[in-house]
C-alpha cells in the first residue's frame, strides 16, 4: 500500500497516513525530532546579475530588490542576522505568500530570494539559480513528523524520513 500524505488540510476528508509540520526557529537544539532542518541561502538568477561571483559582500545584496517569502521577512531577517548586518533593503522588496512563488520570481530575475538548498537542488545544478554568499546559511525552521503513526505504512514512512537525518 502507498502512503497518503496531505500538505494542507483544506477540506480533505481522508485521514492521511502521515502529517508533516513546519516550525520556525533558528536554534538547532529546538529541533531534536526534525527530519529536515530548513537552512536558507540567498539566491538569484543569472538574469539579474550576470556572471557575478558568489563572493559578493552580504551588505551589497541589500542594494538589490529582495524577494520575501513571508510578510514579516523571517528568512531574510535570519540571514541578515547571520551575516551581522541590519535588515534594511535599499532597493525595495516584493512579498509573496509561498516559497514557490518567491523562487519562481527569483528565477525570472525579479530579485534576490531565499531558499533551502535541499529544496532547489535541481535549479542550482541546472544554473537557473546561483547561491550568493554561500557561507551564510542560517537555520530558519524544521520539518517534523506530527503525531503517532496509525498504520504500518505510516511507521515505515516515518522511519524512512528519519533516516534522512543520518545521511
Amino acid at each position: 500500500m502507498d502512503p497518503s500524505i496531505q500538505s494542507l488540510a483544506l477540506g480533505a476528508s481522508d485521514v492521511p497516513d502521515a502529517r508533516i509540520i513546519y516550525r520556525r526557529g533558528s536554534e538547532e537544539g529546538r529541533f531534536s525530532s526534525a527530519f529536515l532542518l530548513d537552512r536558507t541561502v540567498a539566491v538569484c538568477s543569472p538574469l539579474l546579475i550576470g556572471n557575478v561571483t558568489t563572493t559578493m559582500a552580504p551588505q551589497a545584496l541589500l542594494d538589490l530588490p529582495l524577494l520575501l517569502d513571508t510578510a514579516d521577512g523571517w528568512s531574510w531577517r535570519r540571514w541578515c542576522e547571520a551575516a551581522n548586518i541590519a535588515f534594511q533593503p535599499r532597493s525595495g522588496s516584493i512579498t509573496f505568500d509561498t516559497d514557490e512563488a518567491s523562487i519562481d520570481a527569483c528565477m525570472s530575475g525579479l530579485g534576490i530570494g531565499q531558499a533551502s538548498p535541499s529544496l532547489i537542488e535541481r535549479e542550482l545544478r541546472e544554473g537557473q539559480l546561483i547561491v550568493l554568499c554561500p557561507s551564510i546559511d542560517p537555520i530558519v525552521g524544521a520539518y517534523e513528523i506530527a503525531g503517532t503513526p496509525t498504520s504500518a505504512v505510516a511507521t515505515a514512512f516515518n522511519r524512512w524520513l528519519r533516516s534522512w537525518r543520518e545521511v
